[in-house]
């Protein structure tokens, strides 16, 4: 094969040793070009959920969290409240009364003595001992239902006051912030005594306090000695003169 004798070197010194990558080409173990680095996938995949979190709405985010909440609350139940709601959901239901019902009748028709052989004759003792046992533990299982429900229920009503205790101090210090706004700018605010009384703290102790002394009570609501002596018929119309 004919050639520059001269070329041989020139060639050779270009060549790339023998195992070499070629030029250009990426390294062996290098992730291709535009692929995300290795461990990018699940920081991406968490950057992606919370945008989405971001971007849910407000309102089926609250209704998740409540019913987290209310999920977590169920499952911590105790075993005998776990009972005491099965029994309530079982007796409180219109199935339970008409059983109750056709037994009772069932029950004094086959003891008024029709011909048959009565086991509980007038005034049915067994009956009434029978129904009163039934009471007593049905009362027990609805009042442990109820103790449970009313405990869920504070527990409600403290996370609504908290709310509106944090509320109320965002508000208040938004107030302040507009004023001092205002002041910056120049601008005059609104002479109203009440937006001065809004940007104060609000105390809880003081509310309860005005609430006990104006919201009117049973006993607020019995006449005074006063007013019996000024509603109170002369002597002489007692003494029917």
């Amino acid at each position: 094969m004919n050639g520059n004798p001269g070329d041989a070197p020139s060639r050779l010194a270009g060549a790339a040793p023998e195992g070499a990558a070629p030029e250009g080409a990426a390294p062996e173990g290098a992730a291709p070009e535009g692929a995300a680095p290795e461990g990018a996938a699940p920081r991406e995949a968490a950057m992606l959920a919370r945008r989405k979190s971001d971007q849910e709405p407000s309102l089926r985010k609250n209704v998740r969290t409540i019913s987290e909440m209310e999920d977590q609350a169920l499952r911590s139940r105790s075993a005998g409240e776990r009972v005491g709601d099965a029994v309530v959901k079982r007796v409180g239901n219109l199935t339970f009364a008409l059983i109750h019902t056709v037994a009772l009748v069932a029950w004094v028709v086959f003891n008024a003595g029709w011909g048959f052989r009565t086991f509980d004759p007038f005034p049915y003792p067994l009956l009434t001992l029978v129904l009163s046992v039934e009471a007593i533990i049905l009362c027990v299982f609805i009042l442990i239902s109820e103790n449970r429900m009313t405990r869920a229920s504070d527990r409600r009503a403290q996370l609504e006051l908290q709310i509106d205790l944090l509320a109320e101090q965002e508000s208040t210090k938004i107030l302040r912030l507009l004023h001092r706004i205002c002041d910056h700018l120049g601008i005059e605010p609104l002479s109203d005594p009440e937006i001065r009384e809004l940007e104060a703290r609000t105390d809880p102790k003081q509310v309860m306090r005005e609430i006990a002394n104006n919201f009117p009570t049973v006993d607020s609501q019995q006449p005074s000695s006063e007013e019996k002596r000024r509603h109170a018929p002369p002597d002489n119309q007692r003494d029917g003169g």
